[in-house]
């Protein structure tokens, strides 16, 4: 195990690429750094909503997490607020019909972000206008963009978001979890309510009505304009980086000229260190992410495998510029699923996460170069490489 890095001085950037801008900032920001700690504070919040209350998310199992809080979201329902349940249609294929009916029973709307074609029985949730005909070309043609968005929102005034969905997984094995490391935050404000409004344009299929504040506490990619945006804008924050860049993320597989803009600054001086998984839920990408290594070791760029379980966080420090989202560093992000990642204000939340950073890459090992591995590493990757676009 390699000894932790020590941090690196980091200076105020007033060029704006550092961080949220003035006059966007969260008025409000709370890390979660474990499962239980982010799903209780999230029940206590239900158990006091006044008025509304939207769940967004990629996974809503039907175990003990999901039965819990469809229990709180059915008693303040019943109390008279309005609840809401957006949910994709892969994410939550195995127990989306079980979800939405013990909800629908008790009077809470669901909907269904794009089922699979086969999934007829969601047909009368989705999204989609039109026949049943219409609906199964159209789930066909889009079979493969999900939304992997993760947010809550209470009384558009609160709003929590991050890696974790609605899945026991997350939570530590004492609690009968899988032990998923995650990363999640809490944040107030007035971008809470216009994030809302963003969650009705789609809940209503209306157009997308872009906030001037994207880009300044939050990346989203609702459209194809804002995704195309997103990406140049990840592309253009590595270029301008000064000192470090550090990536925390579950699926480790960009597109080459994410790899080139990180070797350049490597080249340059800045300090780039990744931290991925060991181990995965989806058992090749560990063997695509290391078909990287060789390239960005003799880069120069650090590595790090996360050991005592899956990390599923997804974060990133560039200088000053810090986010927590759901977005991942591969093609399924970066081209077909609907993301969100929160930008961190607050420099005592950019000091938590790089904390957190230190403390998960304490318990990873060091990926070291070596000649022979090197080879190993590509041949080995060289098959998921061929599924990355599904992956």
């Amino acid at each position: 195990m390699s000894p932790l890095t020590a941090p690196v001085n980091i200076q105020h950037d007033s060029s704006g690429h550092g961080g949220a801008r003035s006059g966007h900032a969260w008025e409000e920001e709370t890390l979660f750094f474990q499962a239980e700690d982010y799903l209780q504070d999230i029940l206590k919040h239900i158990d006091a909503a006044k008025q509304s209350i939207i769940v967004e998310t990629y996974i809503f199992d039907f175990d003990e997490v999901g039965k819990r809080l469809i229990q709180h979201l059915v008693k303040a329902q019943a109390r008279g607020v309005k609840v809401r349940v957006l949910m994709d249609g892969v994410g939550s294929g195995s127990d989306g019909d079980r979800t939405a009916q013990a909800l629908e029973h008790q009077g809470v709307p669901v909907k269904i972000y794009r089922p699979l074609p086969w999934q007829t029985y969601h047909y009368k949730r989705a999204l989609t206008r039109g026949n049943l005909i219409n609906k199964l070309l159209y789930f066909i043609r889009r079979i493969n963009q999900r939304n992997h968005r993760k947010q809550l929102i209470i009384d558009n005034q609160l709003l929590w978001s991050g890696s974790l969905n609605i899945s026991q997984k997350h939570l530590p094995i004492k609690l009968g979890g899988e032990g998923w490391q995650d990363y999640g935050v809490k944040v107030s404000g007035a971008n809470v309510a216009i994030m809302a409004g963003q969650f009705d344009d789609v809940w209503f299929r209306r157009p997308i009505r872009l906030s001037r504040n994207l880009f300044g506490a939050y990346w989203d990619t609702l459209s194809q304009w804002s995704r195309k945006r997103r990406n140049q804008q990840l592309l253009h924050n590595i270029n301008a980086a000064r000192q470090r860049i550090y990536i925390v993320n579950a699926y480790f597989a960009p597109a080459s000229k994410i790899i080139k803009a990180l070797k350049q600054a490597r080249n340059r001086g800045v300090d780039v260190q990744i931290l991925v998984t060991a181990r995965s839920d989806i058992k090749l990408f560990p063997l695509l992410t290391a078909s990287y290594y060789a390239d960005l070791l003799e880069a120069g760029i650090r590595v790090y495998e996360y050991q005592p379980g899956f990390l599923h966080a997804k974060a990133l420090l560039i200088d000053q510029f810090a986010l927590i989202g759901s977005t991942n560093f591969n093609h399924r992000s970066y081209l077909h699923d609907q993301e969100l990642d929160i930008i961190l204000s607050k420099a005592q939340s950019i000091t938590a996460l790089e904390q957190q950073f230190y403390r998960d890459q304490l318990a990873s090992q060091e990926v070291l170069f070596n000649a022979n591995k090197g080879w190993r590493w590509k041949i080995l990757g060289h098959l998921p490489r061929l599924l990355r676009y599904w992956m």
